[in-house]
């Protein structure tokens, strides 16, 4: 009985990490633009400024300050992340291949640098691919899928203009990363930004790690 349970837990688990299906689009209860998936990416030049709570492999936390640049047009990154007293601990531009200016130990492999890229790209980019279906999942939210060069699947999930949801998928449709949005709260006003004042990303893999972005600054650069 205690083995009959503990596959049906297994499952459960590979099933909340395996590609999801979609629900076609096929009445007026779900109607759908998907141009709303690429709206919530933003657009031209920004530089955004944000504490991060990172939580490593090991369960050992790490709080820095990210400074990141992106140009959505040409696909451009700067990354710099320093400690709060303003160590610089990595550096690093990103013009069609990464270019590493500075890293210090844990952040100077470069399976970190790499991944991080990556990470910021799946955040702030709309993803460089076709969207291959868009529709809605059993619990309603609406969805748009887009494969890209490397035959991975990224959805975009959404439930309301503040509220949003990402997940990337291998080539074996295994879920790698989850990024979450936190709406804004009445606290916080009902001022928009680009992006949301706060993000989690969780990546699995053989490391396992997280990271919560709260955003301290953003700033549209000349154009």
């Amino acid at each position: 009985m205690k083995r009959y349970l503990f596959l049906l837990v297994i499952l459960f688990i590979c099933s909340c990490r395996s590609l999801p299906a979609i629900q076609p689009i096929g009445n007026s209860l779900h109607q759908f633009n998907t141009q709303l998936c690429s709206d919530l990416y933003p657009k031209g030049k920004w530089q955004y400024i944000h504490s991060i709570e990172a939580t490593m492999p090991n369960k050992k936390k790490a709080f820095v300050i990210g400074i990141t640049n992106i140009s959505s047009k040409d696909r451009t990154i700067n990354v710099l992340m320093m400690t709060i007293e303003g160590l610089v601990l990595f550096d690093a531009k990103y013009v069609k291949e990464l270019r590493i200016k500075k890293a210090i130990p844990p952040f100077d492999s470069t399976e970190f640098a790499a991944g991080l890229i990556e990470d910021v790209k799946l955040i702030f980019f709309k993803p460089d691919g076709m969207t291959v279906q868009s529709g809605y999942l059993k619990d309603g939210s609406n969805v748009c899928r887009y494969r890209d060069a490397e035959d991975y699947i990224i959805d975009l999930y959404l439930d309301q203009k503040t509220e949003w949801e990402i997940k990337k998928y291998n080539k074996h449709n295994k879920l790698i990363r989850h990024v979450k949005s936190v709406p804004i709260t009445e606290k916080q006003g009902t001022n928009r930004t680009s992006i949301p004042p706060r993000i989690e990303l969780i990546g699995f893999g053989k490391h396992t790690y997280s990271l919560q972005m709260d955003l301290l600054q953003e700033k549209e650069l000349n154009k």
